[in-house]
């Protein structure tokens, strides 16, 4: 935001129009918003990397590396907020937390930007190769390829946000406070201030805003756009699991889990669309501000200077850490069974002390689907004596059957379900790699192949 009136007359130093502090109306409730997604963010993180690490199922499951690199950028973001919150709107002059502080802000803000974009990219992409080439996912996917994938993201992400800690500092500058004009005719004070240092036109921070605003939001927005359209079209045109080869009376007791497993695919696509919205909505404000900050010239203007501010300021900044708060909160809706390990790690119990046991809900299920079938079938000896003999026989014939057909099916798939099969950070444990052999079971879960 450099005067290019004063630029000639205060040479060697900073011309800088701003505000030292926004009014106490707009302060006090942005810093009481920040307050509480620093707190709900920072808790929700850490219980997200606590339980990933510590709950038996999650821990064995590929998904938790990619939960705790979104945590860990969420973190690295939220660590910045009471930084955000004196510079932004209580003391933007004079610096007082030194150059170092200066240059570790704007690196880590860069640093957690890249890394939240891109894992989610990553996790999308794995989820589509999952859904759309569910055998050689089988083959491919391991849990060594998951961490050196993530940690190539981390190692991006660093050299990134490093070339920030060389163009930001502390620096002399004169500063045109246009809301202390007002006030009093001295309207320039030299202070200090946290600020890009680079000269005008700033070839290397515009270079690094068009790196920023493409590969680390345009791209990464259109491949999951792309990865997430791919994986609706597979589960909307997928027949779900194959045809076993039994008697067609097992259709009857098939039919209502490939409309539970289709019901749960469908909620797992919306949640994945709710956490690509939340990302798109969240970072557009801060992309539109800082292609406004390197297109503007002339900020001389009162109204280009109003402009940028409620974007950048009242608008991008809120919208950003609101981003990172809101991950946690996404994963608990989203995933039955990490709701079940938090109170698990919360209350030290066990989660069938919450909900009932998968066998209990399976069986009851499945008396559903048969009193559903024939009504009396599920109500004892003493009701099926009163069956006419051919309706018995009925009975008799088909119950056989459908205990082959599940046997058969075991053997050939594997298609045990659980409550949490529609869960975004659910996934099959152990070491069992038929567990990625269908589509429909692995959008939301994961092979946890060595």
């Amino acid at each position: 935001m450099s005067n290019d009136t004063l630029q000639p007359v205060l040479y060697g130093a900073l011309a800088i129009g701003a505000s030292r502090s926004e009014p106490l109306v707009v302060a006090l409730p942005l810093t009481l918003l920040f307050s509480l997604l620093f707190v709900l963010g920072v808790s929700g993180n850490l219980l997200t990397v606590f339980v990933s690490m510590k709950h038996k199922q999650l821990r064995r499951s590929m998904v938790k590396y990619h939960l705790v690199s979104l945590a860990a950028a969420d973190l690295t973001l939220l660590l910045t907020i009471p930084t955000t919150v004196y510079r932004s709107y209580w003391e933007y002059y004079p610096w007082r937390m030194g150059d170092t502080m200066c240059r570790l802000y704007f690196m880590l803000r860069q640093i957690a930007y890249s890394a939240t974009s891109w894992t989610i990219m990553i996790f999308t992409t794995e989820r589509c190769y999952v859904v759309c080439k569910p055998i050689r996912a089988l083959l491919f996917l391991r849990k060594s390829r998951v961490r050196r994938g993530l940690a190539l993201i981390w190692f991006l992400a660093i050299a990134s946000g490093i070339p920030y800690a060389f163009i930001y500092g502390a620096v002399p500058a004169f500063v045109y406070d246009y809301r202390k004009r007002k006030t009093s005719n001295f309207s320039i004070v030299v202070t200090t201030v946290c600020e890009l240092f680079e000269p005008d036109p700033s070839p290397i921070y515009s270079r690094l805003t068009h790196f920023r605003c493409f590969g680390c939001f345009v791209i990464p927005v259109l491949l999951i756009m792309l990865f997430c359209g791919l994986i609706v079209h597979t589960i909307c045109t997928s027949r779900g699991m194959p045809q076993l080869q039994c008697n067609p009376s097992q259709s009857l007791t098939y039919q209502p889990t490939l409309l539970r497993r289709r019901t749960r695919h469908q909620k797992a696509v919306k949640l994945l669309g709710v956490v690509v919205a939340s990302f798109f909505l969240c970072y557009s404000p801060d992309t539109i501000a800082s292609i406004m900050y390197i297109s503007i010239s002339d900020w001389n203007n009162p109204t280009v200077h109003y402009v940028y501010t409620a974007v950048k300021i009242y608008l991008a900044l809120p919208l950003w850490y609101l981003n990172s708060a809101l991950d946690p909160l996404l994963f608990s809706i989203s995933s039955r069974r990490f709701r079940q390990a938090c109170r698990e790690i919360l209350y030290c119990g066990p989660a069938e002390s919450f909900l009932p046991p998968v066998s209990t809900v399976r069986s009851q299920q499945q008396s559903h689907i048969m009193g559903h079938a024939w009504p009396h079938a599920s109500q004892g000896c003493d009701t099926a004596q009163s069956l006419s003999p051919a309706r018995a026989t009925e009975i008799e014939k088909v119950v056989p059957i459908r205990k082959s057909c599940e046997t058969s099916s075991k053997r050939e798939v594997s298609v045990e379900h659980t409550e949490d099969d529609e869960s975004v950070v659910g996934g099959h444990d152990g070491g069992d790699r038929t567990a990625v052999a269908l589509p429909a079971d692995d959008f939301v879960g994961d092979a946890t192949s060595k």
